[in-house]
């Protein structure tokens, strides 16, 4: 079986990306900005005498958005959040020299109250829109005429999630890396909504990936309910209010429609059938929607990516821009998706010994590893897609059937062999194998996953013996060796791991009808592990023979689960958090997505969105801003000099 890399991430403060020891940007250009237009409206009228502010996010984690727009400019005293101009009768605003901002700060519009048809104004009414990044001179890259409405509200409310605690706190943290993840997230917006006339997209403006327009269009429908009230106690409010807090459903209560939504995108499996009764209580100013009777089981956003070679994916991987690579196993190519959504020039990449790929990982240089299973070989290829490796690939050092690839902080490639009776094989950067005598110790056979530690240990499963091993890594040419073992926590069939911040390990076991995860505290002292899950692991949450586990940055657990097939997730503690299976329902996250069939493998990128590789349907899905942003790749959180991936600097 061809099971994916686990990942080792770097958890951020709060929900802020934190950049692990990355070095902060450099001294930003500040440049007065371009004239930007736009209109408020709710639903299909406008919004008169709404406040329209212009904020960025704060790169201090956990701080309050930034007011760009100057009171003595607009003439409106600033109040709480800032200065802000106001629509007029037809929902009209407009910003001339009114603000400055930072080249390449992530910027977005927040319009709240004004008079949204009802005759009176409505406090609780709030929009959001993604402007972009400040550009060095001229006007937002995405358009100088902004239409604003609840469709971009969704949008943005996914969008500034995984950086947001409601509407006026967005934030992350100064460093390259967490700046390259926002910005990647606010430019993503557009590949959902046109910005410019406030409508929902069907396909991508690259044409390469299904955009879930009927749930955006639902949801915007829901936020309408309230949009069109008179004020937060009247119309849908009250209801969207109850049912959308922070937590879920408890938690702090939203004041207006922005920050319900965002909420909303925290909490994805909170209250569905719920929040969609309100689809119905309006006039469903935005079609086509979602028209079922119950509505979906969740209120996740795909995006469902085909093409560009992609063909039976059951590897892939984030690197530091934000490009997600992905190993086909039934095609000969490497497939690039760019941060932009679209396909890499030249993608799927071809040669160098590539061949029935189940995984990849990508180095601190940015070149990207490919395991090729029936190859029994690692091609390698530069991060514009030239080949490195020779037209045979790289092997020797015992590899065997390899199905799973981890990069150490010094560089080294550690390779799970598949193969019964083998275990792991270590190549240097330059694709020279390295004599490993732990290689087929203590009962370490059949490895379908593999990960390094913050000391660089290696931790691989055991698929053949149903247990886990420890082994020393090594940067030198002397070998390391066999640590540890664990057999016990509920393993069963192990197929992937991933370790967190507070060493511990995870484990999916997902081989042989296997449904649940193990919990280990890597820290613990003896021969064996400290087994933090039961005799029969955990399960829960739409656990369904998962293939794929990772962490994201705010240590929660994800899991692709073949079966179900879904997305799964816990929190930290163990504890699931996506729906659990009821009655003809598997359960995990699914939202309205029909492309879902065998989820193979799993990454987290750095703007906070889920990917899967979906063998069966040879399709990439990413799940928008779902989760919590890692640092990427993920060789760069082992590099961090603070000891322990997720300290922050």
């Amino acid at each position: 079986m061809r099971l994916s890399v686990s990942l080792l991430l770097c958890l951020p403060a709060m929900a802020a990306l934190t950049g692990c020891g990355i070095s902060v940007t450099s001294a930003p250009t500040t440049v007065t900005g371009a004239a930007v237009q736009g209109k408020v409206f709710g639903g299909q009228n406008p919004v008169i005498g709404a406040k329209v502010y212009l904020l960025a996010a704060n790169p201090v984690s956990g701080g309050a958005s930034l007011s760009l727009l100057s009171s003595t400019k607009t003439g409106n005293a600033a109040d709480s959040i800032g200065s802000y101009v106001l629509t007029d009768a037809n929902g009209n605003f407009g910003i001339t020299s009114d603000y400055t901002c930072t080249s390449g700060q992530p910027v977005y519009f927040y319009a709240l109250g004004g008079n949204t048809g009802a005759g009176v104004a409505n406090s609780a009414a709030g929009f959001l829109s993604i402007a972009g990044t400040c550009p060095s001179t001229g006007t937002f890259s995405s358009t100088s005429s902004f239409w604003i409405n609840e469709v971009t509200t969704v949008v943005a409310a996914y969008a500034l999630a995984p950086f947001a605690t409601d509407a006026t706190h967005v934030s992350y943290s100064g460093t390259a890396l967490a700046l390259t993840g926002i910005q990647n997230a606010f430019n993503s917006a557009a590949n959902l909504v046109s910005l410019s006339t406030g409508t929902a997209l069907a396909t991508t403006p690259n044409g390469n990936a299904a955009v879930p327009q009927t749930t955006i269009n639902t949801l915007a429908n829901i936020l309408a309910a309230c949009v069109n009230a008179t004020g937060p106690t009247s119309g849908g409010c009250p209801l969207l209010f109850a049912a959308a807090k922070s937590a879920g459903s408890s938690g702090s209560t939203a004041a207006d429609t922005a920050t319900a939504a965002i909420y909303i995108a925290h909490n994805p499996a909170a209250n569905p059938s719920i929040l969609y009764t309100l689809q119905s209580s309006v006039a469903s100013p935005f079609l086509p929607a979602i028209s079922s009777t119950s509505g979906p089981a969740d209120f996740t956003l795909q995006l469902n990516y085909t093409g560009g070679g992609i063909s039976k994916p059951e590897g892939i991987a984030v690197d530091a821009a934000g490009s997600v690579w992905v190993a086909n196993y039934s095609s000969t190519g490497l497939t690039k998706i760019l941060a932009s959504g679209a396909f890499a020039p030249s993608s799927p990449f071809t040669g160098g010994g590539l061949g029935l790929a189940s995984a990849v990982a990508i180095d601190s240089s940015g070149n990207a590893w490919v395991a090729n299973t029936n190859n029994s070989t690692l091609s390698e290829f530069t991060n514009t897609g030239t080949a490195l490796s020779t037209l045979t690939g790289f092997f020797g050092g015992g590899i065997a059937a390899p199905d799973a690839i981890a990069i150490d902080a010094n560089g080294y490639i550690w390779v799970g062999n598949s193969t019964r009776g083998a275990c792991v094989s270590e190549f240097t950067s330059l694709g020279v194998a390295v004599p490993y005598t732990g290689t087929t110790r203590n009962g370490c056979s059949a490895t379908f996953g593999i990960a390094v530690d913050a000391s660089g240990d290696i931790w691989a499963v055991n698929n053949d013996g149903s247990a886990i091993t420890e082994l020393s890594g090594t940067s030198t040419s002397t070998p390391g060796g066999y640590l540890r073992a664990a057999g016990n926590g509920g393993i069963t069939s192990p197929v992937a791991l991933a370790i967190d911040s507070s060493a511990h390990v995870w484990v999916a076991n997902g081989a042989r009808g296997s449904t649940s995860i193990s919990e280990f505290n890597a820290s613990s002292t003896g021969t064996n592990l400290q087994a933090l899950s039961g005799p029969s692991g955990t399960t829960g949450g739409g656990l369904a023979v998962p293939y794929a586990v990772a962490v994201d940055g705010a240590g929660n657990i994800w899991l692709a689960n073949s079966a179900g097939p879904s997305l799964s997730e816990f929190n930290r503690a163990g504890t699931a958090v996506s729906p659990a299976a009821s009655g003809t329902f598997n359960g995990g996250y699914t939202g309205s997505n029909t492309a879902l069939s065998t989820p193979y493998a799993l990454a987290v990128d750095g703007s906070g969105n889920v990917w899967l590789a979906d063998e069966g349907s040879s399709t990439v899905i990413e799940f928008y801003g779902i989760g919590s942003p890692v640092v990427t790749p993920i060789v760069a959180s082992l590099r961090s000099p603070y000891g322990s991936p997720g300290l922050a600097p």
